[in-house]
């Protein structure tokens, strides 16, 4: 189970993602079922099998903007570290920012790990060119 909750007002509607792909209440993913409340969304997987093996993140929005989860990644098959890797962590991670059309917004974020991540923005699941290293 995935669980997702946004602190907003007025409450936010949900949208599960499954590859950038948006999940429907009727999930196209058998054995995927998603249910949600005013408290917030969940993302039961019945029997987790290979056809779930993928990446997944909750969107949260209202009338005032979104907000975007975590990325889980699930898997079928165990990863196991190569000696001298180092999984992606965030050294400076991106925050929220709420500002009027037309103004400048900065956004930032920095990884290390071994090998060097690569960073790539995103604007409504789709990569922003010129912008992602």
């Amino acid at each position: 189970v995935l669980d997702c909750r946004a602190d907003a007002e007025p409450l936010p509607s949900y949208q599960w993602f499954k590859d950038h792909l948006p999940l429907s209440v009727d999930s196209p993913v058998p054995g995927i079922q998603v249910v949600s409340s005013a408290g917030g969304s969940k993302l039961e997987v019945d029997s987790p099998g290979p056809e779930h093996a993928g990446y997944y993140y909750c969107q949260a929005e209202n009338i005032h903007g979104k907000a975007v989860s975590d990325v889980v990644h699930v898997t079928d098959r165990l990863v196991r570290s190569v000696r001298g890797t180092v999984a992606p962590t965030w050294t400076v991670a991106p925050e929220t920012e709420v500002a009027t059309v037309g103004s400048k917004v900065v956004l930032r974020c920095e990884a290390r790990g071994v090998p060097e991540p690569d960073v790539e923005w995103l604007k409504n699941g789709e990569v922003i060119e010129g912008e992602t290293d």
